[in-house]
């Protein structure tokens, strides 16, 4: 099956989310890869010692980067050894690399080291053979000690890996039975998102009719100890690793609620299959229909139908919001099968790579939905699979794209199961994917038809003139080039809108996503009044144009708000005078600048007002 992986963020759900969240935390964010049919494992007996010096999976990740990897020139065996080191030396607290000598490095285990040459390193098998040498030491003098050699190897294939790209990894047996369960929409645990708030590991949202919703588990309760342990200081993932189980088996959970119980409370839960759904559907008024798409997994296909047929049982369907903001991504089959949804004919997205060729994905008559209005909400988050569907209903004039320039990830990885005995996992980059057109996203992400960009008015913060983007797929060490990107285009139209302290610090306190439960915010009551006032049946740039004058309505109306904010703290955000007469020139103006400081003097880093 073909997958897109999860973007990383803040928060874990203790449900497919979780895991998502996981390996995103783990693995780095967003995308497009896919894997071969998965066996189930099996009990395993005791396990001999492990030898370090077979490199079963070093081996097979060299063996695979020269055969499937997407791009052989970013292959540099030397960098490949030196990374794979350094990756070993951060994991194993005993080990330490000494890189002072030009043409070799020192290998340091407690009070025993060992000198390596690193200036014949010319291609992967060269890696393999110095590698070995490094092991051989390594197992000798860790012998004794609580290192697991499996996750010394894991490690310095990690370590080759990184030089590659962002997106090429190493998965122990247990992460890739993760990655597994992120995509199946249902598992063992509570059904909680949980999170780090201020040095707290918190309840972010429980979910309805979940061991933990019945509980009377809420929003931000702090969970301070899970059965014996202390969350203090406990990493995310080990706190999820120590709630998720096989269900029917039970946790203990101490809670504080500020205002209810300061001192911790218990709760003992049990564990159950939790489903997660990954589509929510509202009937919006006037025969709109909302649809969020949280993240494609196995069920998605066939939530998004019982949606839209709900939505047919109270009348026909006039115009539809596809809700993609903070997706980051899933299988890539449910991405082109919802696509396609929607498309009668066209390309839905290419892959291309030095190994794998090209494949086409297209669209297929049957089943097509009406061409009623279609508006698809994104932002920064959206990746990977999200910006298959929003490139592939744009650049097929099927839907107006609103909201923020995507996150820009367009390399496929394939994921190669059993690598090793163990079952450890290598998810490799093995070609990079085209929106219709051939045009690639990649570093760049899908730009939007109208461009949603937030004014809050604070005092202390005052964000009117600045668009702040987050981390995009750019901005990620080692990222993929690509010669068929394009640079990113401008919006055919910017609206900007009042977005209030409340609702800027509450986002910030989810880690920059949008509130899992369904919040009438600004860009869905855009996209629902856009989608009632669009033609059916028409092209984007025609659709644009019909709704010309409710978008220039809408940002003058956006525009009063804020500054009727800004009246509100004595200044005048009016438009200048129309009359030249009364216009202001420049012998009319004066401007100063004070200060509480003595010759406005002040030391760097400390306090001063200006006025």
């Amino acid at each position: 099956m073909r997958t897109l992986e999860r973007l990383g963020k803040v928060f874990v759900l203790l449900g497919a989310f979780a895991l998502a969240a996981f390996f995103a935390v783990h693995f780095g964010p967003g995308g497009l890869w896919k894997t071969i049919d998965i066996s189930p494992q099996s009990a395993q007996a005791a396990k001999p010692p492990y030898d370090l010096t077979r490199l079963e999976a070093v081996n097979e990740t060299l063996k695979m980067i020269r055969d499937k990897y997407v791009d052989p020139d970013r292959v540099k065996p030397k960098e490949m050894l030196m990374s794979a080191l350094n990756y070993v030396q951060r994991d194993v607290a005993q080990v330490i690399v000494l890189t002072d000598e030009p043409n070799q490095v020192t290998v340091r285990v407690e009070n025993q080291e060992k000198k390596f040459r690193v200036d014949n390193i010319q291609g992967p098998w060269d890696v393999s053979a110095r590698l070995r040498e490094v092991f051989a030491f390594l197992q000798k003098n860790l012998k004794g000690t609580e290192v697991d050699l499996r996750e010394v190897e894991y490690a310095a294939c990690n370590g080759m890996l990184h030089t590659l790209d962002p997106h090429s990894t190493f998965m122990s047996p247990e992460a890739y039975k993760e990655m597994n369960l992120s995509t199946s929409g249902a598992f063992g645990g509570l059904g909680i998102v949980i999170s780090i708030r201020d040095d707290q590991l918190t309840v972010m949202n429980p979910m309805p009719d979940t061991p933990a919703g019945r509980a009377g588990l809420k929003r931000m309760d702090r969970i301070v100890k899970i059965n014996a342990e202390s969350t203090l200081n406990m990493p995310l993932d080990d706190a999820v690793k120590r709630l998720r189980g096989e269900p029917g088996t039970k946790v203990s959970i101490y809670v504080t609620r500020e205002g209810e119980f300061p001192q911790p409370k218990q709760f003992e839960l049990t564990r159950e299959v939790i489903k997660v759904r990954s589509v929510e559907a509202r009937q919006l008024e006037n025969g709109i229909g909302y649809v969020r798409l949280k993240q494609f997994q196995q069920t998605s296909m066939n939530e998004l139908d019982a949606a839209l047929e709900k939505f047919r049982q109270k009348g026909p369907i006039k115009g539809l919001v596809l809700d993609l903001r903070g997706n980051p991504g899933g299988l890539l089959d449910q991405a082109a099968k919802i696509a396609d949804k929607f498309l009668a004919d066209g390309v839905i997205v290419s892959t291309v790579g030095a190994s794998e060729g090209r494949e086409e994905k297209r669209a297929k008559g049957p089943g097509t939905e009406p061409p009623y209005p279609l508006v698809v909400l994104v932002s920064g988050n959206s990746a990977s699979a999200s910006e298959i569907v929003a490139g592939a209903l744009k650049n097929n004039d099927r839907a107006l794209i609103v909201g923020q320039q995507t996150f820009g990830k367009g390399s496929v990885q394939l994921v190669f199961p059993d690598i090793t005995p163990e079952k450890a996992a290598l998810k490799l980059t093995i070609a990079q994917y085209l929106t219709p057109g051939d045009v690639s996203i990649q570093g760049v992400g899908v730009t939007p038809d109208i461009a949603l960009e937030p004014m809050t008015v604070d005092e202390l913060e005052m964000d009117l003139t600045v668009h702040k983007e987050g981390i995009r797929e750019r901005d990620l060490s080692a990222h993929l080039s690509n010669s068929r990107a394009a640079p990113a285009g401008k919006p055919l139209e910017t609206v900007r809108y009042q977005f209030s302290k409340a609702e800027r610090e509450a986002i910030r306190d989810r880690g920059g996503e949008i509130e899992d439960e369904f919040q009438m915010d600004f860009p869905i009551r855009f996209g629902r009044d856009l989608a009632s006032k669009a033609p059916p049946a028409t092209k984007r740039l025609d659709q644009l144009h019909a709704v010309h004058e409710f978008i220039e309505a809408t940002r003058k109306d956006e525009v009063a708000k804020v500054g009727a904010e800004l009246q509100k703290i004595g200044i005048d955000w009016g438009d200048a005078p129309t009359d030249a007469t009364l216009a202001a020139t420049t012998k009319d103006l004066e401007v100063k600048a004070e200060t509480d400081r003595g010759n406005a003097e002040v030391t760097a880093g400390e306090p001063m007002e200006l006025r």
